[in-house]
């Protein structure tokens, strides 16, 4: 806990440290729940017209994902809610929409019931909705960051060599996907770094950010993170992932050659392993906020309420 003393962050809020070991299978880690948010002085009638057009969006959002092979969906219904879905980059059509159907059934029933505006992360997917239009907008909080604390240690480099392949490694994937187009802003990035460790990062934002709007949205989350030997920061408006494992799908590119920075997706040998939700309220306005994350060695996670 004391590492966490000399960082100064408005509003941020420890939640537990763990070590897990449990896997999940392949078919259910893309639905693996992550965390959630959603503001308790946004409640509405269980009979208002708002929770109707809600629905009604909550309904379109999943039935879209079912046919949209974009991985990305926007909708406003009767002007008074709007919401979104993000997949992530690397999953099917199929993998997508049971993500998106899953997320839209709990997310107002389960986590969030008649409040108005609420977010959810899952390892495949974000669903998101608010009586304020926030599209194309590049929004940076609520969030959540989580890093690995096992102290890197590789005979073949040197802790100060490792933490400059990471930052490379994380401007190399932020730049590659802010530069994607209207249909998907999406990078993963695999890294050579030594003879027994290799780097692979994941960098996604909503694709209606402009491209200098999603660089500034993952120039951010990762200033947030240390270097260590694997973190994530889950923003409205991006998400960033490295690890010093495969985490993401194969897509079939070629290897890497030569230690360079290059396209890679690497088989998907494991899914990471799940840990126990923990929930917790507080801030200035009591947040409602859940976290499970999937990372194999302990942990340290940050909600993340108003930062700067």
């Amino acid at each position: 806990m004391e590492k966490m003393a000399s960082i100064n962050w408005p509003d941020l809020h420890l939640i537990f440290l763990l070590t897990v070991c449990a896997l999940l299978p392949n078919s259910a880690a893309d639905q693996h729940y992550l965390g959630h948010y959603c503001p308790d002085d946004a409640i509405f009638a269980p009979d208002n017209q708002y929770g109707t057009n809600l629905n009604t969006l909550l309904a379109s959002l999943s039935s879209n994902a079912a046919e949209d092979p974009r991985g990305f969906f926007e909708k406003t219904e009767n002007d008074t809610v709007y919401g979104l879905y993000l997949c992530r980059g690397d999953l099917n059509t199929s993998s997508c929409s049971d993500c998106v159907n899953n997320a839209t059934l709990e997310l107002p029933a389960k986590y969030c019931p008649n409040i108005a505006e609420a977010i959810i992360w899952y390892e495949g997917c974000m669903v998101r909705y608010s009586s304020k239009s926030f599209f194309g907008k590049s929004e940076v909080f609520p969030g959540i960051l989580a890093w690995n604390t096992h102290n890197f240690t590789d005979n073949n480099a040197t802790v100060a060599q490792f933490g400059d392949a990471v930052r490379e490694l994380m401007r190399n994937a932020s730049s590659q996907a802010a530069m994607g187009g209207s249909e998907k802003k999406f990078s993963t990035i695999s890294y050579n770094f030594s003879r027994s460790v290799t780097l692979y990062s994941l960098a996604q934002c909503t694709p209606d950010l402009s491209q200098k709007d999603c660089d500034h949205c993952l120039t951010y989350a990762i200033s947030k993170l240390p270097i260590s030997e694997g973190g994530r920061a889950l923003l409205p408006s991006c998400n960033f992932r490295y690890e010093i494992y495969p985490f993401f799908k194969d897509l079939d590119a070629a290897p890497p050659t030569g230690g360079k920075p290059v396209h890679r997706i690497p088989n998907l040998s494991a899914s990471p392993p799940a840990s126990p939700a923990s929930h917790m309220t507080g801030g200035a306005k009591k947040k409602v906020v859940a976290i499970s994350v999937a990372i194999s060695l302990p942990v340290f996670i940050i909600v993340l309420s108003g930062f700067i």
